[in-house]
């Protein structure tokens, strides 16, 4: 990507870099624990499959936390407009 002439162009270049680390980071940490999961907990070593189907602090987690990131790459993004 061309870097932008402009101040404002700066601006949201560095933003556009901050969001693609922060993804990058985001799914480094997701792939990690897939494949840890996946290696820890096979069926050939014994392993079986959690009980927690419609677990509340799960879904609640699972909603907060995505949540938590959009806000955190929102506000930068409403700071440079």
């Amino acid at each position: 990507m061309p870097y932008g002439l402009s101040p404002m162009g700066h601006h949201i270049d560095n933003l556009h870099m901050m969001c693609f680390y922060i993804c990058c980071v985001i799914g480094a940490l997701t792939f990690s624990v897939l494949i840890y999961s996946l290696i820890r907990f096979r069926k050939s070593k014994g392993a079986t499959a959690a009980h927690f189907h419609e677990h509340l602090g799960v879904e609640i987690l699972w909603t907060v936390i995505p949540t938590l990131i959009l806000v955190a790459l929102a506000t930068p993004a409403i700071i440079v407009f």
